[in-house]
């Protein structure tokens, strides 16, 4: 069974990892964690593009899939 648990911190340079991730977890059925989203304010937007095509997408994604976020206040 190959790893379905992916936990990365966020910071300058990995916003192209962190959707990749976001979009193998969608189709793989993974949990994506993204700590320290507070520090990529800017990218929000984006997230927030990535994740509603993904639930516009015909078929859908795996049910197990799951996307944690933490921030600080």
């Amino acid at each position: 069974m190959g790893k379905t648990f992916f936990q990365m911190a966020l910071g300058q340079g990995v916003e192209d990892l962190a959707k990749r991730r976001i979009e193998e977890g969608f189709k793989e059925g993974h949990w994506v964690m993204l700590q320290n989203i507070h520090l990529m304010s800017r990218w929000l937007k984006e997230l927030e593009k990535i994740l509603d095509n993904m639930l516009s997408e015909a078929g859908g994604g795996n049910s197990a899939f799951r996307l944690f976020l933490s921030a600080e206040p």
